[in-house]
């Protein structure tokens, strides 16, 4: 909650409704209220039900491996990382280098359902890549989406929607070609079929 002097403090909430089960996938209002200064002021949220699995092996690197990933290029530019600010919890996939450097970070995944899939990555770091983006390809086609960084601890989230899978194959990853000195992370990857 923002106060009037604009500080923020994280706050309590009760919601009405404290454990509620949807078993439809939809969007439903939660009510609750916030105690402040003895009163209690109402919130208001929303819930979205998605049916989703992730398939992507080790998204968020919380073990603080690229275990599942295969990493081409210049590989050395690639790490696990667990420090505050450069993970989203406890570890993440991170890049630096000295020498200019270039390199695809991406899963294959075979025997999947046909129909349109999601993907979708969080990122941060200090911006300025010759080229960065995020990928899913499948049955020849290859979609992709830039990915551009402001600042360290600054995370953005890029999704790229209605990726066709036919065959039962996909792969998703990123890729990246970057001047000496540039850094950054990326964590939280996801990979689902839409319901």
């Amino acid at each position: 909650m923002t106060f009037s002097d604009d500080h923020a403090e994280n706050l309590p909430i009760q919601w009405k409704n404290a454990a509620p089960t949807f078993a439809k996938v939809g969007t439903y209002d939660v009510k609750g209220t916030v105690a402040v200064n003895g009163k209690d002021v109402p919130v208001k949220g929303k819930v979205t039900v998605v049916k989703k699995v992730n398939l992507v092996k080790n998204p968020d690197f919380e073990n603080v491996n690229l275990d599942g990933w295969t990493i081409t290029g210049d590989t050395g530019a690639v790490s696990a990382v667990s420090k505050a600010g450069d993970a989203l919890g406890q570890g993440a996939m991170h890049y630096w280098s000295d020498k200019a450097f270039a390199f695809t970070a991406s899963q294959t995944f075979t025997g999947l359902k046909d129909g349109k899939y999601t993907v979708a990555v969080s990122t941060q770091g200090g911006g300025g890549q010759e080229s960065y983006e995020l990928f899913a390809e499948s049955n020849g086609k290859r979609l992709t989406a830039p990915i551009t960084d402001t600042k360290w601890n600054e995370w953005h989230t890029v999704t790229i929607k209605d990726v066709e899978v036919k065959g039962g194959k996909a792969t998703i990853g990123v890729t990246m070609k970057a001047a000496p000195g540039l850094w950054g992370s990326l964590d939280n990857f996801e990979f689902y079929r839409q319901e």
